[in-house]
């Protein structure tokens, strides 16, 4: 802050208001109603002089926003008025009609959707919101205490976890697997089991044992035993002396043979397969295409054992692209492994990829008629789903109120659940 000249008035001010509109004008009024509006950058410059008819002193003093009028008031209860405005004009005092009213900007319209009965709800958008949504539970809205949470995951098999494309896998140690059901092992038969060794023939027995504990014969598994001369040397006729052959079992991913045999024996799987080899296939690695030739060979070779060793090891290349790693077969799996699970994952992992490797869509051959379906009909669906898919329809019903939803669905495998049996007791189990 800075002095500015003094400005004289000798009549002696009364009241002071700046006058807007100007930057630098003031006015001052004395109690006998003289006004002078004064430029107070200039004070030497000529200001304006008014004279009050007034006979009392000066009480009040005001000037409008705009500057165009002042107003004064003395003890007689009377207003006085300086205007510099027109006579024509109307000017409000205030100098505008009132502080504008702030409106909400104009909100677009919203777009026309033509509805149909395939338009997705999502197409409608979200509406504005000011408040949470139902949807956005809170952590204690959404969790119970009427839950106990999930059980940790022991530390022995923590410290065995190994990740494969950031899934982590893990054994289940043997000591938290529980009881399990065990054969007790008898002395093995010295039977002739090269051909090279000297051939002799033991007196068997015709009628099967169900013994409790015994795995009957045509159960058990048949272990492949090598000689110095090889696998040619294994006299595989000593158990099959039928014209039907069989898979060896001694090369990876061969627990699949059981399944491979079944379909071979499912006589439109079997034609299905072998009319697929062909055909020019363009996929490296298809299982129809080794199904088929598995099957050609089982049938042209009239009891004389088989290998089955490219359609086991595309099973491995389609199961680790698939990441499907269970189903890999590395050679190490001991006695403890789950077989009817895997196999079971297997099943579906097989008729999957012998449906969408089959499917030449829309060039399906029409290969079984379906009651009420329309003979005419060129489009055919892939032909593993015209032998086994199964129409089936699900149906849910709310206990609450009753409400019934109905579901079409195609499966080509129905799971049973069988009841577990109780485990037996280690004071059950006696050997021999």
């Amino acid at each position: 802050m800075r002095a500015l000249p003094p400005i004289p008035f000798p009549a002696g001010p009364a009241f002071i208001h700046v006058l807007p509109k100007r930057t630098s004008s003031i006015v001052v009024t004395s109690l006998q109603g003289l006004v002078n509006v004064v430029d107070a950058s200039d004070p030497s410059a000529p200001g304006e002089f008014h004279q009050l008819d007034m006979t009392t002193y000066l009480t009040s003093l005001s000037v409008s926003p705009t500057g165009t009028y002042i107003a004064s008031g003395d003890a007689e209860g009377v207003i006085h008025l300086l205007s510099q405005a027109p006579e024509d004009s109307s000017l409000p005092l205030n100098g505008f009609d009132g502080q504008p009213i702030p409106w909400a900007d104009h909100t677009e319209p919203m777009p026309d959707i033509e509805w149909t009965d395939s338009t997705p709800l999502s197409s409608i958008g979200m509406p504005y919101y000011d408040s949470p949504l139902l949807s956005a539970w809170s952590p204690v809205v959404a969790s119970t205490p009427y839950y106990p949470p999930p059980a940790r995951i022991p530390p022995q098999v923590l410290s065995s976890i190994k990740m494969n494309d950031n899934i982590a896998y893990a054994p289940l140690p043997k000591e938290l697997r529980g009881h399990r059901n065990l054969i007790p092992v008898g002395p093995k038969k010295d039977a002739a089991r090269f051909r090279s060794g000297k051939p002799r023939k033991e007196p068997t027995n015709d009628r099967p044992s169900f013994e409790s504990m015994e795995i009957p014969k045509f159960y058990r598994r048949v272990e492949i035993e090598y000689s110095k001369f090889g696998v040619e040397d294994f006299d595989f006729g000593f158990y099959n002396q039928t014209s039907y052959s069989g898979l060896e079992t001694h090369i990876l991913n061969s627990y699949t043979n059981a399944l491979v045999q079944s379909l071979h024996y499912i006589h439109p799987i079997r034609h299905l397969a072998k009319s697929h080899i062909t055909t020019d296939c363009p996929s490296e690695h298809c299982l129809l295409c080794e199904l088929g030739f598995v099957s050609r060979m089982l049938e042209d070779a009239k009891g004389t054992n088989c290998q089955s060793s490219n359609f086991c090891r595309t099973v491995g290349v389609l199961a680790q692209g698939s990441n499907a790693i269970e189903l890999v077969d590395y050679g190490r799996e001991n006695a403890e492994v789950d077989y009817a699970q895997k196999i079971q994952t297997f099943h579906r992992f097989l008729i999957d990829h012998l449906t969408s490797e089959g499917n030449s869509f829309p060039n399906n051959p029409r290969i079984v008629d379906r009651n009420g379906e329309d003979n005419q009909e060129p489009l055919a669906a892939a032909p593993i789903t015209q032998l086994l898919g199964v129409d089936a329809k699900n149906v849910i019903v709310c206990q609450n109120c009753k409400a019934v939803r109905e579901k079409e669905n195609m499966t080509h495998i129905i799971d049973l659940s069988y009841p577990r049996k109780v485990s037996l007791l280690p004071s059950t189990i006696h050997s021999r």
